[in-house]
Order: C-alpha cells, then structure tokens, then sequence
C-alpha cells in the first residue's frame, strides 16, 4: 500500500508506507530487511550427519533431511524432517536424540 501525493498536475508519486519515499511500494523497499526462521533452519548438511543414522521418511520420498533448530527452547537441537517439498511433504518430524535414544 502506499499514498498518493501530487507532484506536478496530473502527475502522481507513490509514498512507501515503512519509509516514507517516494519511487517504490513496500514490498520493494529497500529498508526491508531479510525475514528469518523464527524457529527451525537447515544444518549444512540436510541428508545425512555422522553423529546420527540416516533414515528413510516413512511417507516414501527418500532420506530424511536433518536439520537444526533455532527455537528459544532447543536452540542447535538436530531433527529429522520429510525430504518432501510442499504438496509432497508428510510432515514428518523427529528429534535426533529422541530416535537414538528408542
């Protein structure tokens, strides 16, 4: 969204609602800045870690990713996810140390 001014007479430029300039609307503005997983990111390596097994996601789309969680209550905490991508995602989800430790 943005407000319309006038410049000259029939002529109109757009104000960005975060900054306030004229040129551009808020989806592109460059003051934006980068959004961030609040709470799960991908570890370097996304099929397999040494430190835990590799395991097939039981929904058939092959192994499972392992990743690391950014939560505020498992910060570095490593877990399996569905290799899946969008429509093709099971949602699988299993913390490392909880399938090491059954």
């Amino acid at each position: 969204r943005s407000i319309k001014i006038p410049i000259e007479r029939h002529t109109f430029a757009y104000l960005c609602y975060r900054c306030n300039k004229p040129g551009h609307f808020i989806k592109d503005c460059p003051e934006t800045t980068p959004k961030r997983s609040s709470f799960f990111q991908p570890c370097s390596s996304t099929t397999s870690d040494s430190e835990f097994p590799t395991i097939h996601c039981r929904c058939g789309g092959g192994l499972c990713e392992i990743r690391v969680a950014a939560s505020r209550d498992n910060p570095g905490r490593k877990y399996y996810r569905c290799p899946g991508k969008y429509d093709k995602h099971c949602g699988y989800f299993k913390w490392c140390d909880k399938l090491r430790a059954d």
